[in-house]
């Protein structure tokens, strides 16, 4: 009969001293402080495959070993559920384009001032053409900082990814 990786774990920490365990070292290290991923949805009240869903998407720490999720135990007593949330911080690019976001609103308000007509005189009124350029330079600041803003959002869940699925 086929052991599961858990059972191995299992089976390895309750055999330190007999040479003759079937779990190598790099996995004994890996499930260390992990539970099955059944367990853990158990206790968190939701279904196996959401658990895993969020393991995927950063919300939680997990390991696919033999085929079969893992999810870490709690270690901070403070957090609200029973495994550690991952807490590695955004990369500079994220801050960085985020940064570009803030520089665009502020540099499309800028160009929108500077384009603005001035006063036209006593008794004359703009056509309303003449605000073409400030309301185009205001609208291509807010565009920008979206996209930027986008970006960073992206880079941030894709790094959310990256740290979750590292083995």
């Amino acid at each position: 009969m086929r052991m599961t990786a858990y059972r191995k774990y299992l089976a390895a920490s309750n055999q330190e001293n007999e040479a003759s365990t079937e779990v190598n070292v790099s996995e004994s290290k890996t499930l260390e402080g992990m539970i099955p991923i059944e367990e853990f949805a158990k206790r968190e009240g939701i279904a196996p495959d959401r658990a895993v869903a969020m393991i995927r998407d950063g919300d939680y720490v997990g390991r696919l070993v033999d085929g079969e999720w893992f999810a870490q135990i709690e270690q901070n007593p403070k957090a609200s559920s029973s495994v550690s949330r991952v807490t590695e911080s955004d990369p500079a690019l994220v801050g960085l384009f985020n940064l570009f976001a803030v520089v665009s609103v502020i540099g499309g308000i800028a160009l929108a001032i500077m384009f603005w007509p001035g006063d036209p005189g006593l008794g004359r009124e703009w056509e309303p053409n003449a605000y073409f350029w400030s309301i185009l330079w205001f609208m291509s600041g807010l565009i920008e900082a979206a996209l930027f803003a986008a970006v960073a959002s992206i880079l941030r869940y894709l790094n959310k990814i990256e740290t979750n699925t590292r083995a």
